[in-house]
Formats: structure tokens, C-alpha cells, sequence
């Protein structure tokens, strides 16, 4: 897991796709492209290399992954000050784990 990712939820380090969402700030693209990368990032980025590094565990009899998403995967989320971002990446999270 990323720096970024566990100083946003200390309390579940390597816990798949548990973190919180970053609401674009600000009105220029390089800000709304930065709240974007560090949401995908937080909440899909880190869940696939953590479980991809766990994978030959995960393969062992009684082997498991939980991954946590979030309704906003399906009511999604756009707009000035909502995170967009944060409903795309649990919505990958969706295509990724099945």
C-alpha cells in the first residue's frame, strides 16, 4: 500500500479498497487531474498490486480477499464537489475482482 494510501485510513493498512474519497477542488485541469490520480490511486491502484502480491496466498486452500466498494460504484458521482473519482474507482473495483 501506498504512503498516501495508509495516511488516509491508518487504521487498515493493506485492507483492500478501504479509504475515502477526494472531492475535486479548485477549477484548473492539473487540480482535478491531481484529485483523480490520488483517488484511483487510494482506492484501486492499491488493491490490485496488494492483492496481486498476495496472489500465491490467495491460491492456498482457505484463501480469501475481501474487497470493500462503496454504492457510490453504482449511483456514481459528478459534478464541481462530488468525487466522480472515488465512484469510478470502486466501480473498477467491480471489473477487477470478478
Amino acid at each position: 500500500m501506498t504512503r498516501a494510501a495508509s495516511a488516509r485510513r491508518p487504521d487498515a493498512p493493506g485492507l483492500p479498497g478501504a479509504s475515502t474519497a477526494t472531492a475535486p477542488a479548485g477549477d484548473s485541469l492539473e487540480t482535478l487531474a491531481a484529485g483523480w490520480y490520488r483517488d484511483l490511486e487510494t482506492n484501486l491502484l492499491t488493491a490490485v498490486l496488494l492483492t496481486t502480491a498476495l496472489e500465491g496466498r490467495l491460491r492456498c486452500p482457505g484463501g480469501r480477499l475481501i474487497v470493500i466498494s462503496s454504492s457510490a460504484a453504482q449511483r456514481g458521482g459528478s459534478g464541481p464537489h462530488s468525487a466522480g473519482s472515488y465512484a469510478a474507482a470502486k466501480a473498477s473495483l467491480h471489473g477487477w475482482d470478478h
